[in-house]
């Protein structure tokens, strides 16, 4: 987890350094212009990533590994996708995606097939989506191998990257987004752990040790 961590407060630091020094347009299309052949064809598949469902999958996953984890990943993933959504149509609706943002000022890159949108920029779903997948598996799956938490946190960080090269989502969506994801899974594993659900029998079961104890 600490190698997960490591990397992600130095993103945060890095990011918002540059979110201060500059104007969120100039960013945005600075990182949306590094396009390349390979970015068009990779891109709109290391996106989905951030989708909802594969949240479902691994809270599907450890029900036959742990059910305090199941647990913990479905009320982290509920309330981050809550927060997500309050923010983006109730607090922030007015903020406009790119493509609508720069309509009439300043071409964007796009990849032809991937549907684009024009509302509800801020945060970013998917990284918020990625960033609170990756990093619950990081607390749960990764123990001290510091590999894999480096490789989980990039492919967290390449979901949010992929927001801004396929021009659907600013610099500063993806930051916060980010932050709502690790902010309420670390949340959540902290609070559940020290609960009283996770000194329950059933905690420490999942469906494979219940159906081998009734066999």
């Amino acid at each position: 987890m600490k190698y997960f961590l490591a990397f992600y407060g130095a993103f945060l630091i890095i990011g918002g350094g540059l979110l201060l020094l500059f104007a969120k347009e100039d960013l945005f299309l600075e990182l949306n212009s590094l396009n390349t052949a390979v970015g068009d064809l990779a891109f709109p598949y290391i996106t989905c990533l951030g989708e909802g469902y594969f949240s479902v999958l691994l809270v599907l996953f450890f029900l036959f590994y742990r059910y305090s984890y199941a647990l913990i990943s479905a009320i982290s993933f509920i309330f981050t996708g809550i927060a997500v959504q309050f923010l983006k149509h109730i607090v922030f609706s007015d903020v406009l995606r790119p493509l609508k943002h720069f309509e009439g000022i300043a071409d964007i890159h796009t990849v032809a097939g991937v549907g684009m949108h024009s509302f509800f920029s801020f945060p970013s779903g998917h990284s918020a989506g990625a960033f609170s997948l990756f990093f619950m598996i990081c607390l749960i799956l990764s123990g001290k191998r510091k590999f894999f938490g480096v490789f989980l946190f990039l492919l967290a960080m390449l979901t949010g990257y992929s927001r801004i090269y396929l021009g659907q989502h600013f610099p500063v969506d993806v930051y916060a987004g980010s932050i709502i994801g690790v902010g309420f899974t670390w949340l959540t594993y902290w609070a559940v752990n020290r609960s009283e659900l996770a000194k329950k029998p059933w905690a420490n079961k999942s469906l494979i040790i219940r159906s081998k104890t009734l066999t």
